[in-house]
């Protein structure tokens, strides 16, 4: 048996990993800086003789280069990657499953997140390296639906929303078109408030910003005038009679009346009674086609009935008679 020792000439061009003491080393190359390379091998038994084997160490490519434009990309973008790296073998991964053999492929991510972007590069010796990076890939905001009230009338508050989530890292805008016709109470990125002030057609618009998106929604909203509520009172208007009001000016009517008899109706030309003299308020609501109200207030003044007093003489004694009567009125 001999001893065997196993060496790399020049030492700097590798690492001995592993050997076996006889016929068997594992070597980790290193460098080709320097040339010629060996692998030496000393062997021992009554004489001592060595044998060189010379490595043709070929050179790994560089670390591959990897770039991409856009810088920012969004879902259902097409990303171009490059490399300037010589092959003549190029192996992609996208992170998503997707791959590519060419040089300066393009891809579309088509979800949202973070992948890792692997680039191996083949020289033409064979040997390989690898790169890696990272790119970030935006979603798409899920785009507002605006609902509220599209018709409503002037002085009425009413709220604007959407049902879509919110979306992390996004704006979201409101305002009215100009000029407006009612006035914003308050807003947060999915709620809106507004008092209508101005009969009209009126815009509620929403922008919405992100990375990947850029719009603004519009909602259309008719602002209807109030109704002009009438009322005409009757005339003569005396206590105990059956009094005729009319109303004007809208749809469908609702009177109030203090002291009458009955007290309330929603007939637009009531009949009421009123038992007992004096003034009393009559309100008038009215509703017209739009759904908009409006009141007016008034007071009729009922009057007493005469008391009629008849003087005179009460009594003849011849026939035919002249008589002479007074009447008077008390009360009225």
């Amino acid at each position: 048996n001999g001893t065997y020792t196993w060496s790399v000439v020049p030492p700097t061009a590798g690492n001995i990993i592993s050997a076996n003491g006889t016929n068997q080393v594992t070597i980790k190359w290193i460098s080709a800086a320097i040339t010629p390379i060996y692998v030496k091998l000393n062997i021992s038994r009554c004489y001592a003789d060595s044998v060189m084997l010379p490595i043709n160490l070929l050179a790994i490519p560089p670390v591959p280069n990897i770039s991409y434009t856009p810088p920012y990309p969004c879902v259902f973008n097409t990303v171009s990657f490059t490399t300037t790296s010589p092959g003549p073998s190029w192996n992609w991964s996208f992170g998503d499953a997707g791959t590519s053999t060419n040089q300066n492929p393009s891809h579309i991510y088509t979800s949202g997140g973070n992948y890792t972007v692997q680039l191996v590069v083949t020289n033409a010796n064979g040997c390989t390296d690898t790169a890696n990076t990272g790119i970030h890939v935006d979603s798409l905001p899920d785009i507002p639906v605006i609902s509220g009230s599209s018709n409503v009338c002037v002085n009425a508050f009413a709220s604007y929303t959407f049902p879509q989530a919110l979306f992390n890292g996004a704006s979201y805008t409101w305002s009215l078109s100009a000029p407006a016709l009612g006035a914003i109470i308050s807003s947060s990125n999915n709620l809106l408030s507004i008092q209508w002030l101005t009969p009209g057609v009126d815009t509620v618009m929403l922008h919405v910003q992100s990375t990947c998106l850029d719009t603004t929604l519009k909602y259309t909203v008719t602002v209807h005038g109030l109704p002009t509520p009438g009322v005409t009172l009757p005339s003569p208007s005396c206590q105990g009679a059956p009094l005729i009001f009319n109303g004007t000016g809208g749809g469908t009517y609702s009177w109030s009346f203090a002291g009458g008899s009955p007290a309330a109706s929603t007939a637009q030309s009531p009949t009421i009674t009123f038992a007992v003299q004096g003034v009393y308020a009559v309100s008038l609501s009215v509703t017209d086609v739009n759904g908009c109200s409006a009141s007016l207030n008034t007071n009729i003044t009922i009057h007493p009935l005469p008391i009629a007093l008849i003087s005179g003489t009460s009594g003849v004694c011849t026939y035919p008679a002249i008589v002479s009567l007074t009447a008077v009125n008390l009360a009225g």
